[in-house]
């Protein structure tokens, strides 16, 4: 069980980039493997891009660290940073070998840089990048997309589609057609990263007068714990493995193929829950804030009408 989670610790410390190639046995020449195709680096760089425009712009024009405060930008930064690790990195070798790895590089996609991206302010930096022309027409569209899903039902359709898409990829048949294709595994990876950012949207781009609906906001983020740690039992307490792609490889790193997978749903079950909580626990505090300012404003009302 140490030895994947050193493993993942390891693959995080940069060494030489060449093509994404083939099959890696074991650790040697792992450092070899950065995955450089077009399809993933195309559209980190367009992320990067237009961020870095729309911030360029919006600050010569208003001051540094308005409009997107400098620690926000910041934290965008570190959220392409992971997405660069969990797709470009040598981690995305080792997942296609282990069940581990790649629980691994699905978290990071989940759990760590949707949130980031969310918090670097992206909306109002492809504001500012886009033409002059354009930008009250996405902003329009920005504003009902964002209503839309902070919204009672719109919140709970993003709820079942990240879970639906979770679910199904995690199917088998479908996990392991994904590791043997490549354009598959793409298409399972912007779908975990686009239900990913709405779900996150719903809960952290929130208004100040809009934390006093955050306990249906609990509801869903403790419904997306509940079946994140569901799933990531039945990996861990599974007597077989599941999947034909890990059934091999693993034992050429030193691994058991059953042990690797208990790992990969530990890794699955036990940080997202305690990562849910977490945000659970930011979301009861806004709660209580604003159903304590709420009352105090009604008090008021009624001291000023008697």
């Amino acid at each position: 069980m140490g030895k994947p989670l050193f493993i993942a610790l390891w693959l995080l410390i940069p060494r030489v980039s060449t093509a994404h190639g083939g099959e890696i046995h074991g650790t040697d020449g792992l450092w070899q493997e950065w995955n450089t195709a077009a399809s993933t680096l195309l559209p980190l760089l367009l992320g990067v891009g237009f961020y870095v425009l729309g911030v360029f712009r919006l600050w010569h024009k208003a001051g540094v660290g308005r409009g997107i405060p400098v620690f926000r930008a910041a934290v965008y930064g570190l959220g392409m940073l992971t997405l660069i690790v969990a797709l470009v990195s040598p981690l995305d070798m080792a997942a296609n070998a282990l069940f581990s790895m790649h629980m691994t590089q699905h978290l990071l996609l989940i759990l760590v840089a949707p949130p980031l991206l969310i918090s670097g302010n992206p909306d109002v930096a492809l504001l500012w990048a886009l033409p002059h022309r354009w930008r009250a027409g996405w902003g329009r569209c920005e504003q009902r997309l964002a209503r839309s899903l902070t919204g009672g039902k719109g919140a709970l359709i993003v709820v079942l589609l990240a879970t639906g898409v979770l679910w199904a990829w995690h199917l088998p048949q479908l996990y392991d057609l994904a590791v043997r294709n490549e354009a598959v595994h793409w298409v399972e990876h912007a779908g975990f990263l686009i239900t990913a950012l709405l779900f996150w949207i719903t809960v952290l781009r929130i208004r100040p007068r809009e934390h006093i609906d955050n306990g249906m906001r609990i509801l869903y983020v403790f419904g997306m714990a509940l079946q994140g740690s569901l799933l990531g039992a039945l990996i861990t307490f599974a007597t077989r493995p599941l999947y034909q792609s890990h059934m091999t490889v693993p034992s050429q790193w030193g691994l058991d193929p059953l042990a690797d997978q208990q790992v990969a749903g530990l890794i699955m079950w036990v940080p997202p829950a305690m990562l849910y909580m977490g945000v659970v626990a930011y979301l009861f505090v806004y709660w209580l804030n604003a159903a304590a300012t709420r009352n105090e404003e009604r008090k008021r009302q009624d001291a000023h009408r008697a």
